[in-house]
């Protein structure tokens, strides 16, 4: 349970990391890394997204502008979006992504195609004029004023901090303090990990918010 909740803290932190240096006075400073979310907002596109009037001549105006050959693979995008917009997408009802397009003959130039399962997480597949979007419902996201991070995984990386042959990504440290080494009738583990994103090509992600 408590890894399932540090490996939650790590995805948070790649997500909404601000980059910071803390002296805090005394000692080595402690260092913070930027996510995906500050990093793509400063150096990638970013687009307005809101949600009662966004319709698929808009999106598809956005996708138009980021979608370009030469940034690569557009197909190693992967779109996230929180729980409110991936329905709001989904419906066609008066509430909906749909309704607010149905002016004109849009509905032909964006369409579901299929719903794919890779390591255990489900992305809708969604055809546009410009290219196919890997779709998936990050829970993360809900909440903040994300509407939809397109990540281009060619263009990240994750690394844990490594030097004198030592890495720190995640370990666990078992009985950092036990009656037996300290005296305490109690017993706590520690899970540590020092970890931060590398990112490259910044024109090959995008924010909608």
């Amino acid at each position: 349970e408590r890894l399932i909740e540090h490996k939650r803290d790590i995805e948070l932190a790649a997500l909404f990391g601000e980059k910071y240096k803390s002296t805090n006075g005394s000692g080595d400073p402690i260092r913070y890394t930027q996510g995906a979310v500050g990093y793509i907002r400063d150096n990638g596109y970013q687009f307005d997204f809101d949600i009662t009037s966004k319709t698929m001549d808009g999106f598809i105006d956005d996708l138009g502008e980021f979608m370009h050959p030469e940034k690569g693979d557009v197909s190693s995008t992967v779109y996230m979006c929180p729980t409110n917009v991936f329905s709001y997408l989904s419906k066609i009802g008066a509430t909906g992504f749909g309704h607010q397009s149905l002016a004109g003959s849009e509905m032909a130039t964006f369409q579901s195609m299929s719903v794919k399962s890779i390591a255990g997480l489900n992305f809708t597949q969604i055809a546009t004029p410009h290219g196919t979007m890997n779709l998936v419902k990050n829970v993360q996201l809900d909440g903040s004023n994300v509407k939809i991070l397109g990540i281009n995984l060619k263009h990240v990386k994750y690394r844990p901090l490594a030097g004198n042959g030592m890495s720190r990504d995640t370990s666990v440290y078992v009985g950092v303090q036990s009656l037996e080494n300290t005296g305490t009738d109690k017993r706590v583990d520690l899970i540590q990990t020092e970890a931060g994103l590398d990112w490259g090509m910044p024109e090959a992600h995008a924010v909608w918010l």
